[in-house]
């Protein structure tokens, strides 16, 4: 499966969705990891050879100033994180930031406003935490096969087809 090639920007945007709800447990089946699979693969608590889904565990940074960064660029967009929701710095969180800045770019688009300002900070945010989250990610997968191994690789193959798209 090939996922790297979006034709347009509400397909773009689909696909930023579809990748972060595949990064997170699977509550029903029929998604890209069983139950199992995804605890194998991302669960620390379950598998201690399992792979961390978030940020923190790769950078040079205090998770609380990880933590405030993300949040600030969040909240910079008018979003609040609810209580029992995911850290901040997890990989679905992160996509589906991407998602609603490729809403937010459409929406604008539409209304025949400049995106200019959208499109740099969809490469603020993929240069500065969702690249680097999943290059960490992937460096933990990179002899493995598998479902998982290769969701990681088909997300970053999307995210480095999105990138190029944006001007610098």
């Amino acid at each position: 499966m090939n996922m790297a090639c979006a034709t347009d920007l509400a397909e773009t945007s689909a696909l930023y969705a579809g990748f972060a709800a595949s990064f997170r447990y699977p509550e029903e089946t029929g998604g890209w990891l069983s139950g199992p699979e995804y605890i194998e693969a991302f669960d620390l608590a379950a598998n201690s050879a399992a792979t961390s889904l978030n940020e923190a565990s790769y950078v040079d940074l205090d998770a609380s100033v990880l933590f405030e960064e993300l949040v600030r660029f969040y909240e910079h967009f008018g979003l609040r994180r609810q209580e029992n929701a995911e850290l901040p710095d997890h990989l679905a969180v992160e996509l589906e930031f991407m998602h609603f800045l490729c809403e937010l770019e459409q929406a604008a688009a539409a209304r025949g406003e400049a995106v200019s300002a959208v499109n740099a900070a969809q490469r603020d945010f993929l240069d500065r935490h969702v690249l680097r989250l999943l290059n960490g990610v992937l460096s933990k997968f990179i002899d493995h096969e598998g479902k998982a191994a290769l969701l990681v690789r088909e997300c970053l193959e999307f995210l480095d087809a999105h990138r190029g798209t944006l001007a610098n």
